[in-house]
This record gives C-alpha cells, structure tokens and sequence, in this order.
C-alpha cells in the first residue's frame, strides 16, 4: 500500500475537490452547461478553490483520442466559468479498471493533471486475477493509481487491493452515510485513504459539497495531510 506523500502544507482556505463530475457533455455528470455552472456554483459556497474535473473514461466505450477530444473541447468554457466562481480548473479521468487497459495508447493523456497519477474506478464486479494483474501492468509503467471512492466496496475486498502499492480515495459524503461511513471509518483507521473528493454529479452536488463541507472538521488531523497530498499533483505536473 502506497504511503502519504511528503509535500508543503498548503494554506487552510486552498481546497482541493480531488475528483468532480462538472464538465458539459463529457459523462452523466453535467449534461450541459447550465448544470456545469450549478455545480462550480455550490462548489464555490463549500469553500472548494481548486477542481480536478474527472470525467468517466470507459475502456469498452471509449478510445483515449474520442474521450479526450469531447473533454478539450468543452474544458476552455467550463475552466472560464470556473474562475467566475473564484475556481481553477485541472484536467484528469476516472478510469474503469478493465483487462486490458494497461495496452491503451497515450494513456498519459488520461492522468490528473498530466501526472503519472491514474484515478482508477474498480468494476462492480468481483474482482479477479485478470483485474489485479492489470494493477500491476499499470504500476510497472510508472502509473501511480489512486483508488476512487474505496468505502464503496466491502471490507475485504479493500483489504485485498490496499496490498498493492496504490492509494485510496474516499467521497466526502460518505462519511455521514450509513454502511460507506462505517467503511470509509475503517480505510482511513487501516491507513488506506490518502486522499478525499466530492465525486460530485447534477443528481447528487448539493450532498456532495456539503459533505466535502463538513468533511474538515470531521477528518480533523488528518484533513491537511489529504489537501496535502492532492495539492501536490497540481504543483508536480509535468506541464
């Protein structure tokens, strides 16, 4: 399991929403633009300054030029809208994890922030040899993963993946939901969550930023090292 990571801390109005559903088009997440402009807007009254927009890359669906095309091509507009609200806006994907993966051309174009970090979705599934050699595949190419909303699956399971050198994601909403906030209790006491986001789309903004809210003062000691850790992959890109 992979550890924290050492970075400046950052000051205490910066946040930093890890992982968002706001661009236009993209993914269920934002049908248009009008919906984009809702979610920068509650995202704003949470206090969130910085927005990885993490758009849904499906292997089975998608190839790495189409998605990328679809999400350049709406992100000028949205990142414009954004500094509106007082937010920076960075590029990245959620990734399903599906065999095969690790073949993708120009997969770098799918990373947070152009970063060698992959925020990977787990299949809803079970989970098989085939799923965790692909992590493996992934992690020998130099792809750091971070796991996305692990409070999702059962204990077990969390236990099994947190042996790779990866990290893990929590929702912020999940920590005052039942069954996920049992979860998420036990990952950030085994040590697993590294770091925190809204997982924010139209259906769901409102509970989400008001959970990524409340989130501060329930983490409490350990919620500067999460601002931490995702601050660093803006201040570490490769740009």
């Amino acid at each position: 399991m992979a550890t924290h990571m050492n970075t400046p801390q950052k000051q205490k109005r910066e946040i930093l929403d890890l992982h968002s559903h706001v661009l236009p088009g993209v993914d269920h997440g934002s049908l248009n633009i009008q919906d984009t402009k809702k979610l920068l807007s509650q995202a704003s009254k949470a206090g969130i300054t910085h927005i990885l927009a993490t758009s849904h890359f499906y292997p089975s669906k998608h190839s790495v030029g189409t998605f990328c095309k679809k999400r350049d091509a709406v992100f000028e507009e949205a990142q414009s809208m954004a500094k509106e609200e007082g937010i920076t806006l960075f590029k990245g994907a959620e990734i399903q994890l599906n065999p095969g993966l690790s073949t993708r051309r120009n997969l770098k174009a799918l990373t947070l922030n152009n970063t060698n970090f992959l925020l990977i979705e787990m299949p809803f599934f079970t989970w098989n040899n085939l799923l965790f050699n692909e992590i493996n595949l992934l992690l020998s190419k130099g792809y750091k993963l971070i796991i996305a909303h692990i409070e999702r699956y059962p204990k077990k399971q969390i236990d099994q993946l947190m042996k790779f050198d990866v990290y893990g994601q929590i929702n912020a909403y999940s920590l005052f939901t039942p069954i996920f906030s049992a979860r998420a209790k036990y990952s950030i006491k085994k040590g697993y969550v590294n770091f925190i986001g809204s997982d924010a789309h139209i259906y769901n903004y409102k509970i989400a930023y008001s959970g990524f809210e409340k989130a501060r003062k329930k983490l409490k000691r350990i919620y500067p090292q999460l601002m931490d850790n995702a601050f660093s992959l803006i201040s570490n890109s490769e740009e």
